[in-house]
């Protein structure tokens, strides 16, 4: 065992634990949007949030995998979305 080894982990355990708070951090930003302004599609949340697209839609995948976020049917030509209720 190096003597490194102890710190590469606390590395890891730091990068890990400021991914997952920047992800909650995203994912409310979602569910502040949706709560204000209602289903929303996709490049609809990209522009409120100034996140990609793409990472809206992991995210919004997510969300529906959890329950918190739901289809709502079609709006400007894609898929809305909304928080549960």
């Amino acid at each position: 065992m190096s003597k490194n080894e102890p710190k590469d982990r606390q590395t890891v355990k730091n990068e890990l634990t400021s991914a997952i708070r920047q992800s909650k951090k995203e994912r409310r930003a979602i569910t502040t949007e949706l709560n204000a302004r209602g289903p929303l599609t996709i490049p609809q949340l990209a522009d409120a949030t100034g996140l990609p697209a793409d990472e809206v839609l992991q995210h919004i995948l997510v969300m529906m995998k959890s329950g918190q976020v739901v289809e709502a049917g079609e709006k400007d030509g894609g898929y809305a979305y909304d928080v549960k209720h």
